[in-house]
């Protein structure tokens, strides 16, 4: 779905100055054991064992290695290790490129980048920590957060381990508050299929800096599909 979805449309565009890196942890030896492994543990009501199945470390103690544009973590790809892996991912970027803002974005999330970067320029403070955010959470939602290297330095400089026990986007949120960095969110809309996309009028999808298009269908998932859609619409 990133491949089809993401590369293919808002990180595509020309002079958007935008660069695209994945990341992810190393592969596994048994990838069916590691599926089911994580279909388990994904549950909210298995992640009070999670430390269980961590690997508990910092994540200057983490090695990561850059291929093409790639970023292997060098800790298992389980849902349990989420938070150290996103944070080494983070840190490892922090240390070797140059961006005024990171965008961690998952495959749903579709960026209106002429938007967001409008809404960027309209926000005042040192630090930016922003993105969609629900109602009832006070932190960002994983699928579309926003740093600028000044929040970074204080996410990296102030995470503990027993932050490692929460899912990635929490654990972010939670370790900006304790250095008295609050969430900013920025407007955006869900889209959960084909049909209510074009019930929205183009004027109306465009006015979002995010969009997010997680959808199934007949069990199959069709983010891609749904993002190239947007795209038509609202890309530039």
């Amino acid at each position: 779905m990133y491949q089809n979805g993401v590369l293919k449309t808002w990180c595509s565009q020309p002079n958007s100055g935008i660069e695209a890196t994945m990341y992810q942890g190393k592969k596994p030896g048994n990838v069916t054991l590691r599926t089911v492994l994580n279909r388990v543990l994904v549950s909210r009501y298995f992640q009070k064992n999670w430390r269980f199945f961590q690997v508990k470390l910092r994540s200057n103690q983490v090695q990561c290695t850059e291929v093409g544009n790639t970023i292997v973590v060098n800790i298992a790809e389980t849902w349990p290790n989420i938070t150290l892996k996103s944070l080494a991912a983070i840190r490892y970027i922090q240390n070797n490129h140059n961006f005024d803002f990171l965008i961690r974005a998952n495959a749903s999330c579709y960026v209106n980048v002429s938007m967001l970067k409008a809404h960027l320029e309209s926000l005042s403070g040192t630090f930016i920590y922003a993105g969609p955010k629900n109602s009832n959470k006070d932190f960002i939602s994983g699928w579309g957060i926003v740093l600028n290297r000044k929040a970074i330095e204080n996410l990296l400089n102030r995470e503990e381990l027993k932050f490692l026990e929460l899912f990635d986007d929490e654990a972010i949120g939670q370790i900006l508050k304790s250095s008295g960095i609050e969430c900013q969110a920025i407007p955006y809309r869900e889209i959960s299929s084909l049909q209510e996309l074009e019930s929205i009028s183009r004027a109306e999808l465009a006015s979002f800096p995010f969009i997010r298009v997680k959808s199934s269908h007949k069990g199959k998932r069709i983010d891609d599909v749904l993002m190239r859609r947007v795209h038509e619409l609202v890309g530039e």
